[in-house]
């Protein structure tokens, strides 16, 4: 029956589809209070999602093994990437992380940089979203789960970070649910994507000037329960833990590089010398401009390169 649905709605009109998954969604009031939903500061979090991250991925073919047993971007070493995780009382049982666009670019580059070139070009301040993975026996069908994380980074990426857009590069199959539910806009044809064994990709962008206002006529009126307007701009989590509005916590430094980039070697994109040398100036550079780790307002002082350093 599901798979009929599917066929369906493969056929039907954009603006009837939209309503129809639309009318799916079902947010519970309960705001699972047994989990905490935070950015991941201690090195035993950051462990944790990378374990999950790696086996999440390995799972879905999209990675090769390796030995450390956790995954990484090269990005995530810079320190105004973030991880996000949702824990179910000491262990990390959901994660995404959020890579700023910088003097190391995006991920999202090695394959839709021209897109992202055009954000660029109009002084478009972006960060890519991706590494997400859950456990699923926690999971399981659960739509709270990733909408709390959601919650989460599209607040700190909004109201911290100061972005103008979210760009992410998801599966075909998932691009109705972040189209009709998270109203995330296509920017870019479907591509073989290397970093995931040539799995299939398709770029999309969520504009953040603006998300507040479509997520308003898209939601409000609705029932409590579908109302996403409600769930991400008025409700109050207490559980939903972030810094003080417009600070940004700087959390990657030489010592969790080393960790992870050097005693782990968690990541296949092993850093070359003078790349390592390169983010070592990085973090110098953070230290010495802004004091203490939580800091104010970064757009100032982070001009993007269209040239990134490994290029």
């Amino acid at each position: 029956m599901r798979t009929k649905k599917k066929r369906f709605l493969k056929y039907v009109p954009g603006f009837i589809k939209g309503k129809v998954i639309r009318e799916k969604i079902n947010i519970p009031d309960a705001p699972l209070l047994d989990f905490t939903f935070k950015i991941a500061t201690e090195l035993e979090e950051l462990e944790q999602a990378f374990r999950l991250i790696y086996r999440a991925y390995r799972l879905k073919g999209f990675i090769h093994p390796k030995t450390s047993g956790m995954h990484l971007m090269q990005q995530h070493a810079h320190p105004l990437s973030t991880t996000f995780v949702g824990k179910l009382k000491d262990r990390v049982v959901i994660t995404m992380s959020v890579f700023t666009d910088s003097e190391m670019g995006l991920p999202m580059d090695s394959l839709y940089k021209n897109e992202l070139d055009r954000l660029r070009n109009k002084g478009r301040f972006i960060a890519e979203v991706g590494n997400f993975a859950s456990e699923p026996a926690v999971r399981k069908g659960n739509q709270l789960l990733p909408m709390m994380m959601n919650n989460l980074m599209s607040r700190y990426a909004k109201k911290h970070l100061r972005l103008d857009d979210l760009v992410i590069t998801v599966n075909p199959a998932h691009e109705f649910i972040y189209k009709h539910i998270i109203l995330f806009q296509r920017i870019g044809k479907v591509r073989s994507y290397d970093t995931v064994n040539g799995h299939l990709a398709v770029p999309m962008l969520l504009d953040l000037n603006e998300y507040q206002r479509t997520y308003f006529k898209k939601y409000h009126g609705k029932a409590r329960h579908k109302d996403l307007h409600r769930f991400f701009f008025i409700t109050d989590f207490k559980n939903l833990r972030l810094p003080k509005e417009n600070q940004i916590l700087s959390v990657f430094d030489k010592n969790i590089y080393t960790h992870f980039f050097v005693k782990m070697a968690a990541s296949n994109a092993i850093f070359k010398r003078d790349e390592q040398q390169f983010v070592f100036k990085l973090y110098e550079k953070y230290d010495e401009i802004l004091e203490p780790k939580v800091f104010e307002n970064v757009r100032p002082i982070l001009v993007p390169s269209k040239k990134t350093v490994w290029t």
